[in-house]
């Protein structure tokens, strides 16, 4: 189709996956073809680890869902109980819970460094409070989290935001893996055999997006940064048509 690039690039391309972030998917795949065989190193334990904690943890958020959040879910976005069940929609609750929920499955350093903590000083404190919690999938495992404020959020100056992101790694955050990062655009599963798709401002349009059968991916934030284009041109070169749909404002 005119496009350049190595054997992974085509297989990418091929299988609308993306070139950096699925890679280990990527050269498995080129490793099928050829025949030979390859051992998970490729993989970081980290990132493993990481995956499945944060596949937990979305499951232990779920099933913290009351009644009346689920009933505010649905009144202020439209967003179903099939669809909370569906993409594990969570609540994180406003006592520290992560430590005591993960324990004797999960290593505490590993919780730590997952970005879900945050080192105070005074001790590991959990980052989600009071917050809804929508994870982000990518294939079967949550690869990302952001928090919605609500009324149930604690009234302090660390929770005025509406938006709380995972914390990743910095200079000062040391202590969060480097496999943790927020390069994940919200609805990246709904473009798998897609032919067009909708780019949404927010992820609860999004989701509502998708809950209506139409592929559609969201920035973690309310714009895609300028390391994000590349990413985002992959995922949707090959589409036929991409609406972009803003906010009113």
């Amino acid at each position: 189709d005119g496009n350049k690039g190595d054997v992974f690039n085509w297989i990418a391309h091929r299988e609308n996956l993306d070139i950096q972030t699925d890679f280990p998917q990527i050269l498995k795949i080129a490793a099928d073809y050829a025949g030979v065989k390859i051992n998970d190193s490729y993989q970081s334990t980290d990132n493993k680890e990481l995956l499945t904690l944060n596949t937990a943890i979305a499951l232990f958020y779920h099933s913290q869902l009351t009644d009346e959040i689920r009933n505010h879910i649905t009144e202020k976005w439209g967003i179903t109980n099939k669809t909370i069940d569906d993409i594990k929609i969570g609540f994180a609750p406003m006592e520290d819970s992560l430590l005591n929920e993960t324990e004797g499955a999960f290593e505490p350093d590993l919780l730590k460094s997952s970005g879900l903590m945050i080192d105070t000083g005074f001790g590991v404190k959990d980052f989600f409070k009071g917050r809804i919690v929508f994870p982000y999938w990518k294939g079967n495992h949550v690869v990302y989290f952001i928090g919605r404020k609500c009324e149930h959020t604690p009234d302090t100056k660390y929770e005025q935001a509406k938006y709380k992101k995972q914390i990743v790694h910095s200079d000062k955050k040391k202590y969060v893996s480097e496999a943790v990062n927020n390069s994940y655009f919200y609805g990246e599963n709904s473009l798998k055999g897609a032919e067009h798709c909708l780019i949404t401002e927010g992820v609860t349009d999004c989701i509502m997006a998708m809950q209506n059968d139409i592929p559609c991916i969201s920035p973690v934030t309310v714009r895609f940064r300028k390391e994000d284009y590349d990413k985002m041109y992959s995922l949707v070169k090959r589409l036929d048509t991409v609406y972009i749909c803003n906010d009113s404002e």
